[in-house]
């Protein structure tokens, strides 16, 4: 996804034919133009925005890399020219990026649970802490 996740997208993935609006991120403000015929529930579009969220910020890195990765234009003119030196400083500064950005990310699922997360968003490791840990 794209753009940050709203409660929309929620319901469009629990009911792909949903007609809804709303205001301001608020669910107290939604109205259902088709009179809600799957009978979602507000804990099913929130679980589904939760899990969206966590998918969206999973991938922060990629974004980041997008933004500050050199131009393919430098690359292919490194190519035309045969300029071995601008080839290779292309792949360093794309490398010096990745490193700014690694693909391993830890993410806070509640307080007393971390997720250990590899580029294929699939947990790795799961450390469970007791609310007294430091």
């Amino acid at each position: 996804m794209t753009h940050k996740p709203n409660y929309i997208d929620a319901i469009i993935l629990l009911d792909s034919n949903a007609k809804c609006i709303y205001q301001n991120e608020d669910l107290s403000t939604l109205v259902w133009e088709d009179g809600n015929p799957s009978n979602i529930t507000e804990k099913q579009i929130t679980d589904k925005h939760a899990e969206l969220i966590t998918e969206y910020d999973a991938q922060e890195y990629a974004r980041k890399r997008q933004a500050e990765y050199p131009p393919m234009a430098d690359y292919l003119d490194a190519i035309v020219k045969g300029d071995d030196a601008q080839k290779q400083k292309y792949i360093d500064d794309c490398k010096a990026v990745k490193e700014k950005y690694p693909k391993w990310l830890i993410l806070v699922a509640k307080m007393e649970s971390v997720l250990v997360v590899n580029e294929y968003r699939t947990v790795v490791k799961k450390h469970t802490y007791s609310s007294g840990c430091s």
